[in-house]
């Protein structure tokens, strides 16, 4: 009898390592598939960390850009600022002169009328004076 079951446990040991050989143990599936799963995972992870490096390199160099322009812009802005403000100066002295020579213009178009008046004045008088002698 103890021959018997040492010829079943054998036969059984021989059934196992066969099986074994021929297909994987659903335990050793799992094993499979999670190795597979972490290496994909993992594979997965530097793929999205490559992108994302490049990702955020685009982000630091477009910021740098918009900063630098947006000094610039401000640089710009304050001059023109300056250039406003000196040319409001220059609107309101020419302003100013532009009064003056519109008054010194009234006054000098008055002289004129006065002087064409007289002139016309002295015209009729020297013709009357012309008539009279002849």
């Amino acid at each position: 009898q103890n021959m018997q079951r040492l010829v079943k446990l054998l036969a059984a040991s021989a059934a196992v390592a066969v099986a074994s050989n021929e297909a994987d143990t659903p335990s050793e599936k799992v094993v499979k598939m999670l190795s597979k799963l972490k290496t994909d995972v993992v594979a997965e992870g530097k793929k999205e960390d490559k992108e994302f490096e490049e990702y955020a390199k685009f982000c630091d160099k477009t910021q740098n850009e918009k900063e630098y322009q947006i000094g610039r812009s401000g640089k710009k802005i304050e001059k023109m600022e300056a250039s406003i403000g000196v040319l409001a100066e220059d609107v309101k002295t020419m302003s100013t002169d532009l009064k003056k020579l519109e008054t010194e213009k009234a006054a000098k178009d008055k002289e004129l009328e006065d002087a064409t008046a007289a002139r016309n004045d002295e015209v009729k008088t020297y013709e009357a004076s012309a008539q009279e002698m002849d």
